[in-house]
């Protein structure tokens, strides 16, 4: 019989289980949420042989304080705040040089892979062109209610005074314009 999959709402179960010691439940617990701890910390600090000893420790703090963890309802956001403060202590160990901004919270660079930037912009690009398509399929009332209300920033009573429409008919070309942009998105999508 095949093992079935772990999801988000196993998190809080395998939780309670490590709290009571079993220890099955501390390496469901690591596998399942091991890819997400590592990524995160190696956007902040582009290391691998780091992020993974901060995983590595997270999870063996884990297993020694086990009596004494509290119960907790979002496990995964613990536990990526807990990779942080990890990560930050190894930083400092290492006289790695951690700036502060105005707020004073950590000026840290995440690191995004080249290949990730890519496709990034890639996705970008192409939901723009989309876009751009989208809206040349526009009336022209419609068009000009959407250049001046999302692009220019104008409210409805200042494009009312430009244009001289009625207010509720700007809201219903704004409103056809926008179905007809979602429409546009959605069938790119199929």
């Amino acid at each position: 019989m095949a093992e079935r999959q772990l999801d988000n709402s196993d998190n809080e179960f395998l939780w309670d289980q490590l709290r009571g010691g079993n220890q099955k439940a501390i390496e469901d617990l690591y596998r399942f949420n091991y890819q997400v701890l590592y990524s995160y910390a190696f956007k902040i600090c582009g290391d691998k042989d780091l992020s993974k000893d901060c995983v590595q420790e997270l999870f063996i703090q884990l297993w020694e304080k086990k009596e004494n963890l509290n119960k907790v309802s979002k496990v995964r956001s613990y536990l990526l705040q807990s990779i942080w403060h990890i990560l930050i202590k190894k930083l400092k160990k290492t006289n790695r040089s951690l700036s502060f901004d105005e707020n004073g919270h950590y000026n840290i660079d995440v690191v995004f892979s080249r290949e990730r930037v890519l496709i990034n912009n890639q996705i970008k690009e192409d939901k723009k062109v989309i876009l751009d398509s989208a809206i040349q399929r526009l009336s022209k009332n419609q068009r000009e209610i959407i250049f001046m209300q999302y692009y220019e920033g104008l409210t409805i009573d200042e494009i009312q005074q430009i244009t001289e429409l009625k207010y509720q008919s700007i809201k219903n070309l704004t409103h056809r314009a926008m179905v007809s942009l979602r429409e546009s998105f959605k069938l790119k999508k199929k």
